[in-house]
C-alpha cells in the first residue's frame, strides 16, 4: 500500500533544507557586536528549537501515515506542536527584553537630560552672578 502523506518529501526536504540555511544564516547575523548579549542568546535558543523541529516537522508531513501508523503520526505532531510552543514562548521571552532595553535606554536618555539641564541651570547662575545678577 502506498502511503498517504500529506505532502511529498520532494516538496517539504528542499523546503526544509532552505530554512535550515536561512536558520543558519541568521545565526551568523546575531554575531554582530551591536546585538545585546541577552537577546542574543533568546534568539538562538530559539533558532535551535527551529533547527531542530525541522525534521520531525518533515516527518510528519511526508513520512508518517496517519492511517497506517497513529502512534507515530500523533507523536510527530505532538513533538512539531512542542517545538512551535517553545518558540511562542521564547518569543515571548524576547518581546520582554526587548521593553526591558527600551525601558533602560529610555531612563539613560532621561538621566542625561536631566544631567544636560542641571548644568545649564549651573552655567546660568554663574553668567548671572558674574553680571551682579543672583537668580
Amino acid at each position: 500500500m502506498i502511503l498517504a502523506v500529506h505532502l511529498p518529501p520532494a516538496l517539504t526536504i528542499p523546503i526544509a533544507i532552505g530554512l535550515a540555511l536561512w536558520i543558519l544564516w541568521y545565526w551568523k547575523c546575531l554575531d554582530d557586536p551591536k546585538v545585546d548579549a541577552k537577546r542574543r542568546r533568546i534568539r538562538r535558543a530559539s533558532i535551535v528549537v527551529m533547527f531542530v523541529s525541522l525534521a520531525p516537522f518533515v516527518r510528519a508531513l511526508s513520512f508518517v501515515d496517519h492511517k497506517t501508523n497513529p502512534t507515530e503520526y500523533f507523536i510527530s505532531w505532538v513533538l512539531v506542536l512542542f517545538a512551535l510552543g517553545l518558540v511562542v514562548v521564547t518569543a515571548m521571552m524576547d518581546a520582554v527584553n526587548t521593553v526591558r532595553i527600551h525601558h533602560e535606554e529610555q531612563i539613560d536618555e532621561a538621566a542625561k537630560a536631566s544631567s544636560d539641564l542641571r548644568n545649564s541651570a549651573k552655567q546660568a547662575r554663574r553668567r548671572n552672578a558674574l553680571k551682579g545678577r543672583d537668580i
